[in-house]
C-alpha cells in the first residue's frame, strides 16, 4: 500500500465530500487502489486537486463495479445524470458528483472524452449484467 498518510488524506477527503465510507455502499475497500493509482500512475501531474479526483474516481468506479446489487439503479444512472436528478445509490451519487467536476479539471475536449467514457463504462456494467447467462456458441 502507498504512504499511509496519503491514504488517510484521501479517505478524509471522501468523508468530507459525503461519499459512502461505511456500510453497504462503502468505497473504503477500494480506496487503497485509488491511492495507488494517484500515487504511482499519476504522480507526474502537478495539480493536487486533479490527483485527488483521480483517487476518488478510481475508488468510486471500483466500488460500483464490484458492489452493485441494485442493478435498477445502474439502469437509471445515465438518465439521472443527464437530467441532474439525484442518484438512488450513494456510490452512484459520488460517481455523479465526480463526473460533474471534470470540466474544471480538464480542457473541454479531454473533459468530453472522460465524461462520455465514464458514461459508457456504466453502460458496460449493464451489458455485462444482461449477458451474464448468455451461452457462447
Amino acid at each position: 500500500m502507498p504512504d499511509e498518510a496519503l491514504y488517510t488524506e484521501c479517505c478524509e477527503e471522501a468523508i468530507n465530500r459525503g461519499f459512502p465510507m461505511e456500510g453497504k455502499y462503502s468505497i473504503r475497500p477500494y480506496m487503497a487502489s485509488g491511492v495507488a493509482m494517484m500515487a504511482f500512475t499519476y504522480a507526474h501531474l502537478p495539480d493536487r486537486a486533479t490527483k485527488m479526483w483521480i483517487c476518488l474516481f478510481s475508488a468510486a468506479i471500483s466500488g460500483i463495479d464490484n458492489n452493485m446489487d441494485d442493478i435498477e439503479q445502474v439502469y437509471a444512472f445515465n438518465e439521472r445524470f443527464a437530467s441532474r436528478q439525484p442518484q438512488g445509490d450513494p456510490a452512484l451519487q459520488a460517481y455523479d458528483t465526480l463526473l460533474r467536476e471534470i470540466p474544471r479539471l480538464y480542457s473541454p475536449v479531454v473533459s468530453n472524452l472522460i465524461v462520455t467514457s465514464a458514461l459508457d463504462y456504466i453502460t458496460s456494467i449493464l451489458i455485462e449484467h444482461e449477458t451474464k447467462d448468455m451461452k457462447v456458441w
